[in-house]
């Protein structure tokens, strides 16, 4: 489905996109590209979901995949909606604003051993 135009967000074709994911063992792999994302999520292989944190290179923090394709758009369908802060150097104190503090309770799980 790449023959689709409108996808465009500012000329940037989203299929090209390189993303980095965090497991949850808090290691960063990447980049991959948008496509195998999508693939990778169709196949369930994130048990986490849309939980997932992930980022573009050019950002400096990573952002919970539901937050970046919020209202039941299709997971790494089309670009992402990238918080602002995203991209910033990490600022003070704003990313409790859309009641993103919740996240946090979830890393929890990482504490298991690797095996």
């Amino acid at each position: 489905g790449l023959a689709q135009g409108g996808a465009m967000a500012a000329g940037v074709d989203p299929e090209s996109l390189e993303w980095l994911y965090v497991d949850r063992t808090g290691q960063e792999f990447g980049p991959f590209r948008q496509e195998k994302m999508r693939a990778w999520f169709g196949q369930g292989f994130f048990p986490i979901g849309d939980e997932l944190l992930v980022r573009l290179q050019s950002w400096q923090r990573h952002v919970a995949v539901k937050d970046l394709f919020p209202d039941g758009q299709a997971v790494f369908e089309g670009p992402p909606r990238a918080p602002p802060e995203a991209a910033d150097a990490p600022g003070g104190g704003r990313e409790d604003r859309q009641g993103h503090g919740h996240r946090r309770h979830h890393r929890s799980r990482r504490s298991r051993s690797r095996s």
